[in-house]
């Protein structure tokens, strides 16, 4: 709500994993914001920072919660993530797989306008977007299951069309996710009479390009995790430097010829 700013957030990563679970599966459909992923000096912390983030962007990514037993062996029952998270951070979590199930958004110094920042805080500080989300969930909740397997087809295709700019198909359902609820929340503001269904045309265009963008240098990014890649970089890395030691595998030593033919 209109009491959420840089000084009320909603968690952080210095929080435990079972607590960013538990209230990214409370807050369902809602926005929860983890703040601050930023690995420390001390390898323990960032193993413990990392291991956090695992456990949440990939229960969130895959939808799924831990299983747990009571004391007298019956089942618990499950609470996967059911938030929409966006976590802010220094740095990535390591590993291919979990990147791929990111949504990754650099932003670099001057991409923010920060006079158009404070004007957005000063409305967002007013209830301004508050009152749009509510209103928004209103003309929503009318069309929702009417409109649900409508959308699943819609998005079915939409990640069709951009999964060749994808490094994996679950980047390609992200962004198809995304267009998907922007398409919904800008055809809700046409209907409001706030823009007009060019200027809807435009920010799609826009947004498209952006998150077509995005799903590019996440690419990039995707590759440097990628085990094999970096496996051939250290393997050339040593090649090139001209002293490359190699060991047996078995225990017992290897004799090799003075002058081998």
């Amino acid at each position: 709500g209109k009491e959420m700013d840089s000084q009320h957030i909603a968690s952080s990563f210095q929080s435990t994993a079972n607590s960013l679970l538990i209230g990214a599966f409370r807050l369902k459909n809602a926005l929860f914001l983890v703040d601050d992923y930023a690995p420390k000096s001390s390898r323990n912390e960032t193993d413990k920072q990392h291991n956090t983030a695992e456990q949440l962007f990939r229960g969130s990514g895959n939808r799924t919660g831990r299983n747990r037993l009571r004391p007298d062996g019956t089942e618990r029952p499950d609470k996967p993530p059911r938030a929409l998270v966006v976590a802010t951070g220094e740095d990535l979590p390591v590993g291919q797989s979990l990147v791929a199930r990111l949504f990754i958004v650099r932003v670099e110094p001057g991409d923010v306008n920060l006079p158009n920042l404070t004007t957005l805080k000063v409305l967002a500080a007013e209830g301004s977007f508050a009152q749009a989300t509510s209103d928004y969930i209103q003309w929503l909740a009318q069309r929702l299951t009417a409109g649900r397997k409508e959308e699943k087809q819609r998005l079915r295709k939409m990640a069709d069309g951009i999964r060749a700019e994808a490094s994996h198909p679950r980047s390609a359902n992200s962004a198809a996710y995304l267009l998907i609820g922007l398409e919904s929340f800008l055809t809700f503001v046409v209907e409001s009479q706030v823009i007009s269904e060019e200027e809807k045309d435009g920010l799609m265009q826009r947004c498209r390009e952006g998150i077509l963008a995005c799903l590019g240098a996440q690419a990039d990014v995707a590759k440097q995790h990628d085990p094999i890649d970096r496996f051939m970089t250290a393997l050339r890395s040593v090649l090139n430097s001209g002293a490359p030691h190699l060991i047996p595998r078995k225990e017992e030593m290897v004799r090799y010829p003075d002058n081998p033919s």
